[in-house]
């Protein structure tokens, strides 16, 4: 039970760090976004 719960948290650790890298481009983006 405790080694399933410490694998979830690892799995939703890893997906939050792929979001922010998916996040980085747009957040990036935005002032020539504005700017156009």
């Amino acid at each position: 039970m405790n080694g399933r719960q410490a694998t979830i948290q690892r799995h939703m650790i890893r997906m939050r760090h792929i979001n922010n890298l998916s996040l980085l481009p747009h957040m990036l983006d935005l002032p020539s976004a504005i700017h156009q």
